[in-house]
């Protein structure tokens, strides 16, 4: 909700943007992490786990 994604940006599949999250032109975020802030970084890795336990 509210991320922005810039113009030349990558991000890969299975990763997840956080809300109000800035990617700035060019970012690239490899598969299955989680970025988040602004600008938006990489925190963690993402997997079938972490998507079932934030499932609301």
């Amino acid at each position: 909700m509210g991320a922005v994604i810039c113009d030349g940006c990558e991000v890969g599949v299975g990763s997840l943007i956080g809300a109000g999250g800035l990617l700035t032109p060019n970012t690239v975020i490899p598969p299955d992490k989680l970025a988040v802030g602004n600008p938006a970084r990489e925190i963690k890795d993402v997997n079938e786990l972490t998507i079932l336990t934030n499932k609301p």
